[in-house]
C-alpha cells in the first residue's frame, strides 16, 4: 500500500510538471504572437527591436514560472512521501492509535463449525431430499427463542 501511495505522489508530481511545461509553451506562443503583432504595428526599427525585447522578457518569465512550479511540485511530493512514511511507521508501532485488535478468545479461537450462540432446531423431513445433509432440514434459532412448529396437517409443498 505504501508503494502505491508513493507511486500516486510521483504521478501527481509528473502531472504538475506536465502542466507547468504546457503553460510555459502557451505563454511563449502568446509572446511570439504578440511580438509579430507589435512588429507589424511598429513603423521603425527601434519599435521592432522593442517588440523583440518584450517577447524575450515574457519568454524568460514563463521559463522562470515553469521552474518555480516544478520546484513546488518536488517539495509537495517530498512532503507527501514523508507523511506516508510517517503514517506507515506509526501503524507498525505496537502503541499506535490504529484500529483495536480483537481480543475475544471465543471469536479468534472458536472451533470450526461453532454455532456462536445459536441453537440447532429441527424443522422436520424435507420431502424433496432423500439422502445427504438435506434429508433432515435443520436451521438455527437464537438461544432462548422458541423453535418454530409445523402443523401436522400441512401438506408438503
Amino acid at each position: 500500500m505504501q508503494t502505491a501511495k508513493h507511486t500516486a505522489a510521483t504521478a501527481k508530481e509528473k502531472m504538475g510538471n506536465t502542466t507547468a511545461k504546457a503553460e510555459e509553451k502557451m505563454d511563449t506562443a502568446k509572446a511570439s504572437t504578440q511580438e509579430k503583432l507589435d512588429k507589424v504595428m511598429a513603423h521603425d526599427k527601434p519599435g521592432r527591436e522593442a517588440a523583440h525585447e518584450r517577447k524575450e522578457a515574457k519568454e524568460a518569465e514563463a521559463k522562470e514560472m515553469k521552474h518555480e512550479k516544478k520546484a513546488e511540485n518536488i517539495s509537495e511530493t517530498k512532503n507527501m512521501r514523508a507523511d506516508i512514511d510517517r503514517q506507515h511507521a506509526a501503524a507498525k508501532t505496537p502503541n499506535s492509535t490504529g484500529p483495536a485488535a480483537v481480543t475475544d478468545p471465543s471469536y479468534t479461537n472458536a472451533p470450526r463449525g461453532a454455532n456462536y450462540g445459536y441453537t440447532k432446531v429441527n424443522y422436520g423431513n424435507d420431502p424433496l431430499a432423500t439422502t445427504g445433509d438435506n434429508a433432515n432440514a435443520t436451521g438455527y434459532a437464537t438461544a432462548g427463542a422458541p423453535a418454530p412448529t409445523i402443523p401436522a396437517n400441512t401438506p408438503a409443498m
